[in-house]
């Protein structure tokens, strides 16, 4: 689906063209806020729902795959209604700016949680492409089409998260009219028998590792936001999707090798193990590197091409292309750890970098506070991604050394 990553790219870019930098600004501060909000009130994230609905799927275990199902459907319920009731509250106040990005949460909060839910659903009922199709290419290529005969009609943020939220929605009514016409037989046997405590523990490791895996890059433009103002955030913004393109290596890298690692490994295979950690770590160094070299030559070129009140984004977009760089660089090994029983190593990692990338924010080393941000995503990220990397050659190399002993 790296296709769909692009035209969501070209529906973001555009929409800043079309809305200036404060507008652009305050949608993305509001679609960060509801992005990082899926990884704290979805137990085990999209991965956590598909690993628990695929179990009980493949058993036939029914009554505990309705129990999840009408679980995650009340999470969702439930986070709806704390949304709208946040955003009464927020009405309240005289706080202009803080009510606007409330009112953007109302739109895009329930339906970035629906979606992740849904796909972790279809995805444990092996409806793969039916699963993603949808929000990383239908719904954008919708948007997009919108937004091109608009006629300049998107003015504002508002307009802009309500195109979002009715794009979605449509396409997300459309998809789950289907999945309950191929699973109509399913659906009338369901009983309920409400029992969640056999299997949400499962999702805790599951938690906190992605919560704590997210926290840097998911936190950025809303610490931009909150720091600096919404139009900060709208240049802190456009330099991060602009170096997102890269983050499309590691998920072809966790696409195409997810089932290598997880065959070798319990097959205790630990030297084509190894190969393919060196060869996917190769494959990300020289595409990261070509990327960077892009964004470096032409970086301005595009960032003029959305407007040239982005332009003072190329520092930033230059910083943020490096520590997607090595983030990039360090999948491989970020997917061995995770698969091959090294889960808290990771959480423990992650939480000092998210340590360290609080007290870079909180106590600048850098007089631009925009690019003081950028290098708060940088210095732990690398640190972390260096790290990550020696683990985990260092880890397959005794597998090998202990396999040829026995």
């Amino acid at each position: 689906m790296s296709i769909g990553k692009i035209i969501q790219l070209i529906v973001l870019l555009l929409a800043a063209k079309e809305m200036g930098v404060r507008e652009f600004g305050a949608f993305s501060i509001a679609l960060a806020i509801a992005q990082f909000s899926t990884f704290i009130f979805i137990p085990g994230g999209q991965q956590g729902v598909t690993k628990i609905v695929t179990r009980f799927f493949s058993s036939k275990r029914y009554q505990e795959l309705s129990n999840v199902i009408i679980f995650y459907i009340l999470i969702f319920l439930l986070v709806t209604l704390l949304v709208i009731f946040s955003n009464q509250v927020t009405n309240k106040f005289n706080f202009e700016e803080i009510k606007y990005i409330s009112n953007l949460l109302v739109l895009l909060i329930p339906i970035t949680i629906w979606t992740i839910i849904r796909e972790g659903i279809s995805r444990g009922f092996s409806y793969v492409v039916l699963s993603q199709a949808p929000h990383e290419l239908v719904s954008p290529i919708l948007i997009l089409f919108i937004l091109i005969f608009s006629n300049g009609f998107l003015l504002s943020a508002y307009d802009f998260a309500l195109i979002w939220f009715l794009s979605y929605m449509l396409i997300e009514i459309v998809l789950v009219t289907t999945l309950v016409f191929l699973n109509f037989k399913s659906i009338k046997r369901i009983t309920l028998n409400f029992n969640i405590r056999d299997w949400l523990d499962d999702l805790i490791i599951i938690q906190i590792s992605n919560l704590t895996r997210v926290c840097i890059l998911r936190t950025d433009i809303i610490a931009t936001g909150l720091i600096l103002g919404v139009s900060e955030a709208g240049l802190y913004s456009i330099a991060q999707r602009l170096a997102q393109p890269i983050t499309l290596i590691a998920r072809t890298i966790f696409a195409a090798t997810g089932y290598l690692v997880t065959k070798f490994f319990e097959q205790k295979n630990f030297t084509m193990l190894y190969q393919n950690l060196l060869i996917t770590t190769i494959f990300a160094l020289i595409t990261g590197i070509l990327y960077v070299l892009v964004v470096f030559i032409a970086g301005e070129t595009f960032l003029e091409l959305v407007d040239e009140a982005y332009l003072d984004a190329f520092p930033i977009l230059l910083v943020l292309s490096v520590a997607l760089f090595f983030d990039c660089l360090s999948s491989p090994s970020n997917q061995f750890l995770l698969i091959c029983g090294f889960p808290k190593m990771l959480i423990s990692v992650n939480i000092i970098g998210i340590i360290l990338y609080l007290l870079i924010i909180f106590y600048p080393i850098a007089n631009n506070l925009l690019i003081n941000i950028a290098l708060a995503v940088l210095i732990p990220l690398s640190l972390i991604s260096i790290f990550c990397m020696l683990f985990s050659h260092i880890s397959i190399r005794k597998l090998i050394k202990k396999s040829n002993v026995q």
